[in-house]
């Protein structure tokens, strides 16, 4: 069970605000260590300020109910993950130091978006393969390279 800023706050006896800091300040570090968590991770800041962590999709439930999204760090190949986690938006006084690393597209309206172009670069195969059949779970999650055609789960 994850504790709240207000909890944590009457444990330690510190403010709100100051618990707030040290949860930011934190992904300040792991910023400098490569944007992964304590749990191997990674770490995603959009350009909205928003911070998100790709799950392994072995939590239950999954992140955003193991919606699949295109995640793109910069400067890397976009990947499909189905476990992504809202970590919180990044406050005002650590948008400097925290700066975006790529990106998040929603799988599903992107590819809407590409079949109205007739552009199927997304693949029909992976998307077939990502569908719910009788409200049973997905396979087991894998991140998926979408620069190819070749899709695995």
């Amino acid at each position: 069970m994850a504790l709240n800023p207000q909890q944590i706050a009457i444990v330690t006896g510190k403010t709100v605000e100051e618990v707030e800091r040290m949860v930011w300040s934190q992904y300040e570090i792991l910023r400098l260590l490569g944007d992964v968590n304590a749990e191997g991770q990674r770490v995603l800041r959009t350009e909205d300020g928003n911070v998100y962590t790709l799950g392994d999709g072995k939590s239950n439930p999954r992140g955003f109910g193991g919606k699949p999204w295109i995640i793109h760090f910069y400067g890397e190949a976009p990947i499909v993950n189905f476990d992504l986690w809202h970590a919180g938006t990044i406050p005002d006084e650590f948008k400097a130091k925290l700066p975006p690393n790529g990106e998040r597209v929603d799988f599903q309206a992107e590819r809407k978006k590409r079949l109205v172009n007739n552009d199927f670069s997304l693949g029909e195969k992976l998307y077939e393969e990502v569908k719910l059949e009788n409200n049973q779970l997905l396979p087991e999650p894998k991140t998926l390279s979408i620069d190819n055609s070749e899709f695995e789960l």
